[in-house]
């Protein structure tokens, strides 16, 4: 790369081309010959930008609005947890909830009864 001219003249003249001299310089350094080619670049990299801040966006709303498991994997789960410990199927939480408790009361359902 050609140096650039650090000496700058105090003539407003001679200042603005050796401005416009520099400008040249470090224009032709990075490619952008002209004014079409830098906007094009700096529209490039904005759009790149704002499209990976809105994909970061998507997720972060995903993650909030879907669950992590499908609604088929909840009911599955659900319709699990409704068989108790012995293997029963009960309709309902509360029925397999209260099963366990009986269970327990009669101590059925842990390895050292429960004394009253």
């Amino acid at each position: 790369m050609e140096p650039l001219n650090e000496q700058l003249p105090l003539d407003a003249q001679a200042l603005r081309s050796a401005l416009n001299a520099n400008f040249h310089l470090l224009n032709a350094e990075t490619a952008f010959v002209d004014r079409q080619t830098l906007e094009t670049y700096i529209q490039r990299v904005c759009d790149q930008a704002i499209n990976a801040f809105n994909e970061e966006i998507h997720r972060e709303i995903r993650a909030i609005i879907l669950p992590p498991m499908s609604p088929l994997e909840v009911t599955q789960e659900v319709e699990e947890a409704k068989t108790d410990s012995k293997g029963i199927p009960h309709l309902t939480l509360n029925d397999r909830i209260n099963a366990e408790i009986t269970y327990i009361k009669e101590g059925e359902g842990t390895r050292w009864p429960i004394k009253n």
